[in-house]
C-alpha cells in the first residue's frame, strides 16, 4: 500500500472517529438537558439543568424542547454506535492508527471533557447542598431546588461518570466502544420514552387545569351577574 493511500485511509478514519466522539458528547449533553426538562415538568420546579445543547433547542415551548432534546439524544447515540463500529473495523485493518497523534488527541479530549463535565456537576451538587442550608427560611423553594436540580444532577453525574469511565478504558487501549455506545443508546432510548410519556400527560393535564380554572372563573362571574 502506497504512502498516499495509507494517508488517505487515515484521514477518513480520523473523520469517522471525530464524528463518533462528537456524537457521544452530543448524546450526553442532550441526555442531561432532557433529564432537566423531565424533572422540571414532573416537579413543577423552576430550577432546571442547562447546557449548550439546551441553547440550540430553545423554542419557547417546554414540551417541544423536551421532545426535541430526546430525539437529539437518541439520534446522536445511534450515530455514535455506527461510527464507533466503523472505526473499530478500520482500526483492525490499520492497527498502527492508535499510535497517531489524531487518535491520541481525540481520545484524550473525550476523556478530559467527561472529567470536566463531571467535576462541574459535582460542584453544582455541592453548591445546592450548601445553598439549601443558607436559604432556609428565606422563602426559596428548597424542595424544588432538590427535586428539580439536585436529584437530576446526581443522576446525570452517575451517567456521565460511567460513560467517562468507559472512554477512559478506551484511552488505556481497551476497546469498550461497543459497550459504551450500547449503554448510551439504552439511556437515550429511555429518555425518549420518558419524554413521549411525560409530554402528553403534562400537556393534557395543563390544558385540563386551565380549562377547569377558566370554567370556575366563569361560574363565579355568573353567580354575581344581575
Amino acid at each position: 500500500m502506497s504512502q498516499h493511500t495509507s494517508s488517505g485511509i487515515r484521514g477518513i478514519l480520523t473523520l469517522l472517529y471525530t464524528g463518533a466522539v462528537l456524537s457521544v458528547v452530543t448524546a450526553i449533553f442532550a441526555i442531561v438537558a432532557v433529564a432537566g426538562k423531565l424533572f422540571s415538568l414532573w416537579t413543577g420546579s423552576d430550577f432546571e439543568l442547562q447546557n449548550v445543547i439546551s441553547v440550540f433547542a430553545t423554542t419557547g415551548n417546554p414540551y417541544l424542547e423536551t421532545i426535541l432534546l430526546a430525539v437529539i439524544a437518541a439520534g446522536a447515540s445511534v450515530a455514535a454506535f455506527f461510527l464507533y463500529r466503523a472505526v473499530s473495523r478500520k482500526v483492525a485493518q490499520q492497527r498502527d492508527y492508535v499510535t497517531t497523534t489524531a487518535y491520541a488527541f481525540l481520545t484524550n479530549t473525550l476523556v478530559g471533557l467527561f472529567a470536566v463535565v463531571l467535576a462541574v456537576f459535582i460542584f453544582q451538587a455541592v453548591t445546592v447542598l450548601i445553598s439549601s442550608l443558607l436559604l432556609i427560611g428565606t422563602g426559596t423553594d428548597i424542595g424544588g431546588l432538590y427535586l428539580g436540580f439536585f436529584l437530576p444532577l446526581v443522576i446525570v453525574s452517575g451517567i456521565t461518570g460511567f460513560i467517562g469511565y468507559l472512554a477512559f478504558e478506551i484511552m488505556r487501549g481497551r476497546n469498550k466502544s461497543a459497550l459504551m455506545t450500547v449503554i448510551l443508546m439504552g439511556i437515550a432510548g429511555a429518555a425518549l420514552v420518558a419524554a413521549l410519556i411525560t409530554v402528553p400527560i403534562k400537556a393534557h393535564g395543563g390544558s385540563s387545569s386551565s380549562s377547569k380554572s377558566s370554567s370556575s372563573y366563569m361560574d363565579l362571574l355568573d353567580r354575581y351577574r344581575y
